[in-house]
């Protein structure tokens, strides 16, 4: 822990920003906000809150660590005080029950603790294929990771797909049955065609399970394969990577509020529908 004196009276915030030396109002913002500072033994999560000179304030040891100033390994998102959405690229593994194993997870989670963000540990919530890219969401505490996991099924997920052929403007891919607990279930895809090129499509597919591997499966036997996989044989790979990106989520932010988190297309995709090369 660190502790110290103001040394006048002042904002909670102006005194932090003097005394820790923060480049920003957000990082002196976030520090207190996440409960990681007290004066006089009492806990403040204002930022404006008036301290009156002489008052005692401790910062917990984890919230001292000066940012290094390093940028987060891939591209961010989406952040607040309980999660953090970055794009995970293709060809790295989301995550591993191996600690040491390096992952776009493990990755993130270095940099967030290496930058001070006020947290002890931090959850993965989703995974993508190792050749696939997308979003992933990372959960800053224990509360948002069961919030998120519990409703991972129920929120509205959406996909960039690349697939062989030709398709109508709108339908369903799958209608294809199979066993589980509850007795047989119907895998299918709704989608929507957002481009049409002389050899390759681009879809949007909603997907609210995971069901990734069906779905390659799925394409695989209409005739209609996604760049990059195969389940038996060659698969056909004219970008070097995985037709499959994790583009929409809308998740929970607060008490009845969402947020819409969202990427763009791979500009390979585009590429590949439009000009059938990259």
């Amino acid at each position: 822990m660190r502790n110290f004196k103001a040394k006048k009276t002042d904002t909670l915030l102006n005194i932090l920003m003097e005394t820790m030396g923060f480049k920003s109002f957000s990082k002196g913002k976030k520090l207190i906000k996440s409960g990681q500072v007290k004066v006089d033994g009492v806990e403040v999560k204002i930022p404006s809150a008036e301290i009156k000179e002489g008052s005692s304030i401790r910062i917990l040891e984890r919230a001292v660590k000066a940012s290094t100033g390093k940028a987060c390994p891939y591209p961010i998102i989406f952040e607040n005080e309980h999660m953090l959405a970055f794009e995970k690229p293709t060809g790295i593994m989301t995550a591993s029950p191996d600690k040491k194993k390096r992952t776009a997870f493990t990755l993130v989670k270095n940099w967030m603790l290496e930058e001070g963000k006020g947290i002890q540990e931090a959850y993965f919530v989703n995974k993508l294929p190792r050749d696939a890219s997308g979003i992933v969401l990372v959960a800053k505490n224990a509360p948002t990771f069961k919030v998120l996991r519990d409703g991972w099924n129920k929120f509205e997920k959406r996909y960039y797909a690349l697939a062989e052929g030709f398709f109508d403007e709108d339908g369903v891919i799958g209608k294809r049955m199979r066993k589980s607990k509850v007795g047989e279930e119907e895998i299918v895809f709704p989608y929507r065609l957002m481009s049409q090129g002389e050899r390759y499509a681009l879809l949007r597919v909603d997907m609210q399970k995971e069901q990734f591997s069906e779905f390659f499966s799925v394409m695989e036997q209409k005739g209609t394969s996604v760049p990059g996989y195969a389940r038996r044989g060659k698969a056909n790979n004219p970008i070097g990577r995985l037709g499959f990106h994790f583009f929409s989520i809308e998740v929970p932010v607060g008490l009845n509020k969402t947020e819409l988190i969202k990427t763009r297309v791979p500009r390979d995709f585009l590429k590949l529908v439009k000009h059938n090369q990259v």
